[in-house]
């Protein structure tokens, strides 16, 4: 019989769901005038100050898929890249996320 483990399934889903969002996100100025891409990128800035970090980061956290000393970037870089970045090289990166919209919208 073939046992699966839904709490796994759950984190990687979740995992995956950050990813597809983040992709979302950077190419949303391809689809939206640059007014409504620097909202969306504000809005996003907003929920951050709000919650203190992502909801879906929060999420990630309480189903035990991401590390309470980890943000998501940082998770994904050690899972694409096996590489370990600090927390101000995923700020960093972060911002670069959150530019590249801006810059996509005002350049397409």
């Amino acid at each position: 019989m073939i046992s699966l483990d839904f709490q796994n399934i759950s984190r990687e889903i979740l995992f995956w769901l950050h990813v597809f969002f983040i992709i979302a996100a950077v190419s949303v100025g391809l689809f939206v005038t640059p007014y409504l891409a620097f909202a969306l990128v504000t809005l996003h800035r907003i929920h951050l100050f709000i919650f203190g970090e992502c909801v879906l980061s929060r999420v990630q956290k309480k189903t035990g898929g991401l590390p309470e000393d980890m943000n998501f970037l940082q998770l994904a870089v050690k899972r694409f890249f096996q590489k370990e970045i600090s927390v101000p090289a995923s700020r960093i990166i972060d911002y670069c996320l959150a530019g590249s919209a801006l810059a996509i919208a005002l350049l397409k």
